[in-house]
This record gives C-alpha cells, structure tokens and sequence, in this order.
C-alpha cells in the first residue's frame, strides 16, 4: 500500500470492518469476552485480537486527527 494510501485509510471515519464494530458494541453493552463469543460463535482469542485490532485502529484515527 502506498504512503498516501496509507493516510487516507487513518482519516477515514469507516476504518473498522462490521465485525469489529459489532464486537466493540457487545463489548460496550457490557458482555464478556466468553459472551460474545458464545453469541457469534468465535473463540473467545478471536474476540480478543479482534478487539485489540479495532482498539488500535481507533487510537489511528484520533491521533491523525
């Protein structure tokens, strides 16, 4: 990916993939880990790693801001 590439895809406000989306809203309705994994039907690493991925897009976002 190019560098322009690259900083487009920080500013842009669609960043995360539905599934991080959804799991960052489980996770804020207050459901644990082994919830929203029960629920979608993950492991709950996956749920995990998806989380940290999504955490650190959002820290991207703001910091380009």
């Amino acid at each position: 990916m190019s560098k322009t590439g690259a900083a487009h895809q920080l500013k842009n406000p669609n960043l995360l993939t539905e599934r991080e989306a959804q799991i960052l809203a489980m996770k804020n309705e207050g459901k644990t880990y082994k919830q929203i994994a029960a629920e979608l039907g993950i492991g709950e690493r996956t749920v995990d790693s998806i989380l940290v991925r999504a955490r650190s897009k959002m820290e991207l976002m703001q910091w380009s801001e």
